[in-house]
């Protein structure tokens, strides 16, 4: 959603939905939580040229480059939209899945640390907010 409240409110309701489950759950949760990670990490994908635009290779719904129907700021929007809610999902993700983040703990973090230099400040905001949450979950 292009709007930060409501995707932080998605990320609260997630937390809430993850909390029951793995508290209720008696079988496996690792098919639901793998469609999760799989999400999360296309959102966390990275296209920029190390400047945090974001705008390298990507392409938008319809497999349209960047310049063919949209301009690249509008591109790099998007791509912060969805790295911003990518983040506030990892976070209830090592906050809540238990076990499951913890072998794929190294290229979550990678990913996540990608950003810190991003030009958007949500998006930097973020990745402040989850160091701890990474060093809490694994600190070696």
């Amino acid at each position: 959603d292009p709007q930060p409240i409501v995707r932080v409110c998605a990320a609260d309701a997630l937390a809430e939905c993850l909390k029951i489950l793995m508290e209720r759950q008696r079988g496996s949760m690792t098919a639901p939580l793998c469609t999760l990670y799989a999400n999360m990490m296309e959102g966390l994908e990275y296209h920029g040229s190390g400047d945090g635009q974001g705008a390298g290779n990507a392409v938008d719904d319809n497999n349209n480059a960047p310049n063919s129907n949209r301009d690249s700021s509008s591109v790099a929007v998007t791509v912060a939209t969805n790295a911003h809610g990518s983040l506030l999902t990892a976070s209830e993700m090592i906050e809540h899945s238990k076990r499951f983040i913890l072998p794929r703990f190294d290229e979550l973090t990678k990913a996540i640390l990608q950003f810190t230099t991003h030009h958007m400040a949500l998006v930097r905001l973020e990745v402040i907010r989850l160091i701890p949450k990474l060093a809490t979950r694994c600190p070696g």
